[in-house]
């Protein structure tokens, strides 16, 4: 039987998503406890490959159990009995047989927290990243307006994972505004290895320079790498959302 874990966890501990030689790693942190449960070889496909840090709260995961010797509702409990405390399998849904979780993911949804709050500075290492200033807002969208649509992300991907295209759409990349903190919310049909992280990063970068939008619009077409392209801290960023196609 084939089923569909719906996943949230904590990236601090882990060495990212994806199983790594000799280091601590969600997807095999998971996969091995549910090896255990069913006494042999299980193996998860995640919808998503998070960095060393990066959290979540909407990871998809497909895994094919032998049997049905324990109800999924029961599987949950025992799964998130021994994964606690920075993993938590909120659901566990039998899908067909033929569903494959990388054919069947129509977009993901990324915040990436902000927060300007210098005396916080000690409190936000597994939550958000501490800008230099507060930007104005309307700046901050301004420039991640530039991202919206579809476009080649090559220079915004981070080398290491092989991809047939490096073309993605952004379908909206807005933040809001909470007190001291913001959260910058970006819904596409799919990322790059660390793609996210390059786009808030360059964005920071260029606003703290004083730089316009119109700089930003040069780099996402430039023929090469820009020495700008500088990712964000890994430990303010969470995948909220994994959507299907229906």
């Amino acid at each position: 039987m084939r089923v569909c874990l719906t996943i949230r966890y904590s990236g601090t501990p882990f060495f990212g998503w994806q199983i790594q030689k000799d280091q601590v790693t969600v997807q095999a942190t998971i996969q091995d406890w549910a090896s255990r449960l069913y006494d042999q070889s299980l193996t998860l496909v995640g919808a998503s490959r998070t960095d060393r840090g990066v959290h979540a709260r909407g990871q998809l995961a497909t895994m094919d159990i032998p049997d049905m010797r324990f109800s999924l509702e029961t599987l949950t409990y025992k799964l998130n009995k021994v994964l606690a405390p920075h993993i938590y399998v909120d659901r566990i849904q039998e899908v067909p047989q033929d569903f494959f979780i990388h054919k069947a993911v129509h977009s993901k949804s990324y915040i990436y927290n902000l927060c300007s709050e210098p005396k916080l500075k000690p409190f936000g290492q597994g939550a958000y990243f501490v800008a230099s200033e507060q930007t104005h807002l309307d700046t901050l969208n301004s420039f991640l307006n530039v991202f919206e649509g579809t476009h080649d992300f090559k220079y915004f991907a981070n080398t290491g994972t092989v991809v047939k295209s490096t073309v993605r759409t952004i379908f909206s990349a807005k933040a809001r505004r909470f007190g001291p903190y913001t959260v910058v919310r970006i819904h596409g049909s799919g990322f790059l290895k660390q793609m996210v992280r390059n786009m808030v990063g360059v964005v920071l970068s260029l606003i703290e320079k004083g730089d316009s939008s119109k700089v930003l619009e040069d780099i996402l077409i430039a023929p090469s790498r820009d020495k700008r392209i500088i990712p964000a801290p890994a430990h303010a960023l969470t995948l909220m959302h994994t959507r299907l196609h229906t």
